[in-house]
């Protein structure tokens, strides 16, 4: 082959190169202006921006298209109420962006990818997506992404029960609203700083002033914020004792007629103020409506909302009945975040194994297309290095495949270390089980001695006026259960006080197991005046000065 040849194989060569890499940076712009022009429509119209994204999917795309790709579909998903179930798509993306100079794509990526997680209640991660994405966010860049960075954080501080973190995080998204000019975002952060304050009954009267001004700020139509913003009002003018505008701001709420979640929320605050006017016929009217609510919460409220009206009409039994369905619900609450906080361990180790893998393994597939493709092309243009590549990649998969052996014989060990925490978990999770029945047995026993206490006196005889006449087998029933739910207390009390007689011994029993006046002044046949003036000589008697007798009896 002569001069000439080698000449037209060579600008040959140089053309189809050439030509090859303008039809690929034609076909990459083409790309980039379509994503574009989806990211236009992603906030306006999220549905149609995914329906869009879907034509999109089968087109060959570079590195930096797909990332982008990538992005966009988890956010036009996030958008339209459909959250990925775990952030392996959007990891892709912030791979690629991390390894970049974009700072403002990137603390969307981690925007994103901590939503996942939030909603997979992965918090601690979660946390960690939105501190990153805050600490990426470029100044100068549109607050709206800051603000909803600012307020997903806040929303997991919560759910972690981080007050400290969540007032200085929501303060912070107040401030970004304020110079959005946005009134919804900023009656949403108002009523979330308010919120928080009442829940920690702190800073009522800071409260109503942020109250109010969200007032200002949200219009008569947006009645779900309304009524968010009066049932805080009202748990705020609650807790500085204005019963009145606490009960005409819950009236508010309920005519704004909110969900049912939320309506149960609303009589259980109304139940509550009727019960502190003590207009108790009221107040069960509304406790009843909250009897058939699925939340165990309030039901566990409406227990105990019914049992101090139960044991303020002197309803005993009812009062007991109410005892005993709070303590069923409680220990159903118990259970229930035992099985959840047991779930979390369990899905936040297999997360982290299962995302660690996975991105180790994407971005080596990643790589390895992208090497294959590029290797491909080098091929069809020159030819001369063909050997030289094919052994770079022969022994390139030569070290994958070498790779892949010690990732095998590491998961196998990450296995065995799991299934021994899981053993160990088992073994404190039976623990605690044990623990809880030997605690119920024990509340079952202490009710039941409780009910023997109560029987002898209010089977014992009355006469006309009312007078209970009770008898040597009675006090010693008294004295034997006292001394069986309270330790001894009668030996420790004659140990203490030799100088009791054995009537002020039994008088304290009575005193000890709570009894109102009313049956005190029937057992002992005198004026309840004349109880309290009986108390005080034994007060005196016993040498007590700092606390009432029933104070003293009750924690002796």
């Amino acid at each position: 082959m002569n001069k000439k040849s080698y000449i037209k194989i060579g600008l040959v060569a140089v053309i189809f190169t050439l030509a090859a890499l303008m039809v690929w940076f034609g076909r990459e712009n083409k790309t980039a202006i379509a994503l574009q022009q989806v990211d236009s429509l992603i906030i306006s119209h999220p549905a149609e921006a995914l329906h869009e994204l879907g034509h999109l999917k089968e087109m060959k795309m570079s590195q930096k298209d797909r990332a982008y790709y990538n992005l966009l579909v988890t956010q036009a998903s996030i958008l339209n109420g459909q959250i990925p179930a775990n952030d392996s798509l959007i990891n892709v993306s912030l791979l690629y962006f991390l390894n970049g100079s974009d700072s403002a794509i990137t603390s969307r990526a981690l925007f994103l990818r901590g939503r996942i997680l939030h909603k997979a209640s992965h918090s601690l991660e979660a946390v960690s997506s939105y501190m990153h994405a805050n600490e990426y966010f470029p100044q100068g860049e549109s607050l709206q992404l800051k603000h909803d960075i600012l307020v997903s954080l806040a929303d997991v501080y919560r759910y972690n029960k981080l007050y400290e973190e969540e007032q200085k995080t929501r303060s912070e998204a107040l401030i970004s609203s304020r110079l959005l000019a946005d009134s919804s975002r900023i009656a949403n952060d108002l009523i979330g700083l308010a919120y928080l304050f009442t829940t920690r009954r702190q800073y009522p009267d800071s409260s109503l002033l942020l109250l109010h001004e969200a007032l200002d700020y949200t219009t008569f139509g947006n009645r779900q914020t309304l009524a968010a913003i009066y049932k805080n009002m009202a748990s705020a003018y609650s807790l500085i004792g204005e019963e009145d505008s606490a009960m005409s701001y819950i009236d508010k709420s309920i005519a704004l007629k909110p969900d049912k979640a939320e309506l149960s929320a609303f009589y259980l605050l109304k139940a509550r103020a009727l019960l502190k006017r003590k207009n108790y016929a009221e107040a069960e009217k509304y406790y009843q409506l909250v009897s058939d609510s699925s939340d165990i919460t309030a039901r566990l409220q409406q227990n105990l909302g019914m049992y101090r009206i139960n044991s303020a009409t002197h309803q005993a039994n009812k009062a007991l009945q109410n005892v005993e369905n709070m303590i069923v619900l409680q220990d159903s609450m118990n259970r229930g975040e035992r099985d959840e906080t047991t779930e979390r361990m369990q899905s936040i180790q297999a997360y982290k194994k299962q995302r660690e893998q996975y991105i180790k393994d994407k971005f080596e597939i990643y790589r390895t297309r992208t090497l294959t493709y590029k290797i491909s092309t080098v091929f069809l243009l020159v030819g001369v290095f063909m050997l030289l590549i094919l052994m770079f990649y022969r022994n390139r998969k030569i070290k994958l495949e070498s790779s892949v052996r010690e990732k095998k014989i590491k998961l196998a060990e990450l296995e065995l270390e799991r299934q021994s925490m899981e053993n160990q978990l088992l073994r404190e999770q039976t623990e605690k089980e044990q623990l809880l029945a030997r605690d119920m047995i024990m509340k079952a026993e202490y009710y039941k001695r409780l009910n023997m206490i109560s029987i002898p006196i209010l089977s014992a005889p009355k006469d006309k006026q009312g007078f209970i006449f009770l008898g040597k087998k009675e006090w010693d029933v008294i004295e034997n259960n006292t001394n069986a739910c309270f330790d001894h207390f009668t030996k420790r009390l004659r140990e203490k006080y030799p100088q009791m007689s054995d009537e002020e011994i039994r008088f304290c029993c009575l005193i000890k197991m709570e009894l109102p006046l009313d049956l005190l002044s029937a057992i002992y046949h005198i004026e309840k005046n004349s109880i309290s003036k009986r108390k005080g000589r034994l007060r005196d008697k016993l040498g007590v000065t700092d606390q009432t007798l029933d104070d003293y009896i009750k924690h002796f």
